[in-house]
């Protein structure tokens, strides 16, 4: 509860400055819908390390694995204002993955961000902006996971699947936005992320929620955003 309180007095305090730091009007905003493609590179450090596993209440278990670093696209919709945006976005990307010494396998990330939010400080063709980032990443590893089909047999039986972690993200980062032209822009940005584990289940199975599965996810990103007409 404390970091939501910290992480949302940040948001307001960049924001208001965001807005006052120029001369211009902001009683009648500009409004302009965007769209936009990006290519995504996340990386995560932490308790994805390819260490154990968890075990659900079914009984399955999920591995661990120690993600590496995975390249993939996303889509960006939002609004622009005067001197801000609120975006909402999907990116998938795909990873490689170890556990232990012997098990290499492949996995998808699935990013939604829920709420982002740039403030732009500056307005020449060339704009620094800071972010803020609320999302939620569901990431599927294929065969990580063991379904528990032994049902009455006096030894454990497993069936490989895919093992499924959720969790939440709040970021703060920030970055380069270029101007083509008036509905073209390039953006750069890198966003520090912190990643909080909320579920751990197999495909089709019954949640667990651990204790503690926190990592640091490093988010970077250079997309293509086209801008509407004024509204």
């Amino acid at each position: 509860m404390k970091k939501r309180c910290v992480f949302s007095t940040l948001f307001v305090i960049l924001l208001v400055f965001s807005l006052k730091s120029t001369g211009q009007d902001y009683s009648v905003p500009t409004i302009r819908v965007f769209s936009g493609i990006s290519c995504d590179n996340f990386m995560f450090f932490g308790a994805f390390n390819g260490k154990g596993y968890f075990v659900t209440p079914d009984n399955d278990i999920v591995l661990i694995p120690k993600v590496k670093p995975g390249i993939g696209a996303g889509f960006h919709l939002g609004f622009a204002f005067n001197r801000a945006e609120i975006e909402l976005a999907y990116s998938q990307t795909f990873h490689s993955y170890t556990n232990g010494d012997t098990l290499v396998g492949s996995g998808t990330t699935g990013y939604v961000r829920f709420m982002h939010v740039k403030g732009y400080l500056g307005d020449k063709r060339i704009r620094p902006f800071w972010t803020l980032d609320f999302s939620g990443a569901w990431c599927s590893f294929k065969d990580a996971g063991f379904k528990d089909i032994s049902e009455n047999f006096a030894e454990p039986l497993y069936e490989r699947t895919k093992g499924i972690y959720g969790g939440i993200i709040l970021g703060f980062g920030g970055g380069l936005s270029f101007s083509i032209n008036d509905k073209l822009s390039l953006v750069l940005s890198v966003i520090p992320e912190w990643y909080k584990g909320t579920d751990v289940y197999i495909k089709k199975g019954n949640y667990y929620t651990p204790e503690k599965f926190s990592n640091f996810l490093l988010n970077n990103s250079i997309g293509l955003y086209y801008y509407f007409k004024r509204v």
